[in-house]
């Protein structure tokens, strides 16, 4: 069954998360600003079709896009070829070196990962070097977003992302996306943040 993100009304819209690319484009920003080690790869987590790497030019070749579908990653390499673009799930081993990545993004991906969620964080500290970033663009529902064992360099609310994403979403398809339908009694849409941390 094909999930909601490698739908056609996904598609449709173009940028595949809240904020189209003005998120990825600040957390670029942000990177550079915050970057300290200098030798080291980039890896983009639940990559989808890619085009939040487009931002991180810094980078080069060693950008890395890694996420569990055939489909999508079909269109990644279609629209960057000289990257290299990995099929497999995230929520188990990732298959790079400890200390592998200087930094690493995760776009709408972690708030999605539910009692898996700590795994993942293990995993992405394992594979960043020391001192290396990790870059988070995503919803955060009441209980938010917490990230134990790195340390939070900056943080930013955009919570009008969502409310824009969710009314181009529902002008297209009649209905909310999942993400954005609330859970048990909270019928209200999530906020959406960015944020810098270091390992």
């Amino acid at each position: 069954m094909q999930n909601e993100y490698e739908s056609e009304e996904w598609s449709r819209m173009g940028y595949l998360h809240p904020g189209q690319e003005q998120g990825a484009r600040r957390l670029a920003e942000l990177e550079l600003q915050y970057r300290i080690v200098k030798e080291g790869y980039f890896l983009n987590v639940c990559c989808g079709d890619g085009q939040g790497m487009e931002w991180f030019h810094s980078y080069a070749n060693r950008r890395y896009g890694v996420d569990k579908s055939f489909d999508l990653l079909a269109k990644a390499r279609k629209r960057q070829p000289g990257l290299q673009w990995i099929q497999a799930d995230v929520t188990g081993h990732l298959p790079f070196e400890n200390e592998w990545a200087a930094a690493v993004l995760c776009e709408c991906c972690l708030s999605m990962f539910g009692e898996k969620k700590q795994f993942v964080l293990g995993e992405l500290k394992r594979i960043l070097k020391k001192d290396g970033l990790l870059l988070v663009a995503d919803l955060e529902w009441e209980e938010g977003i917490q990230l134990e064992s790195f340390s939070l360099l900056h943080e930013e609310q955009h919570p009008e992302w969502v409310k824009e994403f969710a009314a181009r979403w529902l002008w297209e398809n009649g209905t909310l996306p999942s993400c954005c339908s609330g859970t048990g009694k909270s019928k209200r849409l999530p906020g959406y943040f960015l944020a810098v941390y270091r390992r």
